[in-house]
């Protein structure tokens, strides 16, 4: 970016009010998003999944072009284009929350998924150990989408937004 695009935008920032939130704002879905992306331990413990890290890593160098554009776009409507950047940067979570595969779900979680297919609350601590018992004697356990990380009940995908605050 040119010295000029900074500096304008530098002052622009000195006069503009507000801010845009993206990510899990005001959903249930938050403390499951948190364990996710930073692991958990515990009797069940689960690696980490950095989906959100990981988006902000790859996106937010792209991100100040993005919105000087948009200021150009909308002669100069802050509302506007933090809304524009809310929108932007949630699709981006939405699709690195698709886009992660890495680290795999252990072959535990994989017999529950195919054992409970879309209803992860009727999972109990004692299914968690039948199920682990399960696969010890071969039982299957659930391939194709079911097997991929974040997304079994798209809850999660589900609940991300954004908002512009004053």
């Amino acid at each position: 970016m040119s010295d000029a695009v900074t500096a304008k935008l530098l002052d622009l920032a000195k006069q503009a009010h507000g801010t845009v939130q993206v990510g899990f704002i005001d959903s249930d879905q938050a403390p499951i998003a948190f364990w996710n992306e930073f692991g958990h331990k515990g009797r069940f413990p689960s690696p980490p999944r950095p989906f959100f890290r990981t988006m902000v890593s790859n996106e937010s160098g792209k991100w100040h072009q993005m919105m000087a554009g948009e200021l150009k776009r909308s002669h100069m409507d802050g509302h506007r284009t933090l809304a524009f950047m809310g929108e932007e940067i949630e699709s981006a979570l939405k699709q690195s929350i698709i886009d992660l595969t890495a680290p795999p779900l252990s072959q535990t979680t994989l017999r529950l998924r195919y054992k409970f297919g879309n209803n992860p609350q009727n999972i109990r601590a004692r299914d968690v150990v039948q199920a682990q018992r399960d696969v010890a004697a071969g039982e299957p356990v659930a391939s194709g989408t079911q097997a991929k990380p974040l997304i079994w009940t798209g809850d999660m995908l589900n609940s991300t937004g954004w908002k512009v605050t004053d």
